[in-house]
């Protein structure tokens, strides 16, 4: 029935026989789509810490500025 190149899954209504190679070819598929996944992944969480770099560097920037407007502020008051 079964032989070491063969493989029978299934229950007893729904019985299939899948050989070896069938089985090697489908496994490196998915071991294809996997790593095509990592690195899919791998460069979004690039992307996303460019962006929070970038947004962080935004709200350091806005920071400094209002800074800025305040120093520049309370020196023309004392001046005044």
């Amino acid at each position: 029935m079964a032989s070491i190149d063969m493989v029978e899954i299934g229950n007893i209504e729904n019985r299939y026989i899948i050989n070896k190679q069938t089985c090697e070819v489908a496994l490196s598929r998915v071991k294809s789509e996997i790593d095509g996944l990592n690195n899919e992944a791998q460069a979004d969480m690039t992307r996303l810490q460019s962006l929070v770099d970038r947004r962080d560097e935004s709200y350091s920037t806005a920071t400094n500025l209002m800074t800025s407007i305040s120093d520049t502020r309370a020196n023309v008051i004392r001046n005044m």
